[in-house]
């Protein structure tokens, strides 16, 4: 299987190469993120949802933000994000941790760690999701459309 990389620009400006890791390693990656997201509620509109807009319910973007914070500093997650980047490239340098210490891209890559991850993490688990997100998108398309329909019928006409 020949594998085709996708380049960023992070936040820093900095440029992000990232090649999509072995299947093994980016299902390693996935399966830790499920894992610390497990439990999260997810009502039938959160494709709709804007991330601004959770400031309005409370208590979904408290859930939201635990959640996120247990990804954050999941030891697991973390090194399958490296497992997976192995072969990705930061400004031309091969990302390792050791970038992260470097003292001429240290503090810039320390800036970019979680916009790095994401990267990472995009690459190699969105080819896993994005066949049930397309079912998804179409199961939640036709729940709108009956929910619509039923408001229809009890707006006096």
């Amino acid at each position: 299987m020949q594998t085709q990389g996708k380049e960023f620009t992070l936040p820093s400006g900095a440029m992000l190469y990232v090649t999509p890791a072995p299947m093994r390693q980016a299902k390693a990656l996935l399966d830790a993120i499920l894992k610390e997201t497990k439990g999260l509620s997810l009502k039938s509109d959160i494709l709709d949802t804007k991330l601004g807009s959770l400031k309005d319910n409370p208590e979904m973007f408290a859930q939201f933000l635990d959640k996120v914070v247990a990804v954050a500093i999941s030891p697991e997650v973390e090194n399958a994000v490296f497992e997976c980047g192995h072969r990705a490239v930061y400004n031309g340098a091969k990302l390792t941790r050791d970038v992260f210490d470097d003292p001429n891209t240290g503090e810039k890559a320390r800036g970019d760690y979680y916009a790095i991850c994401m990267k990472i993490a995009e690459v190699n688990c969105l080819p896993f999701l994005a066949t049930v997100f397309s079912g998804l998108k179409g199961f939640l398309e036709k729940a709108a459309e009956n929910r619509a329909s039923q408001l229809k019928q009890t707006l006096p006409t």
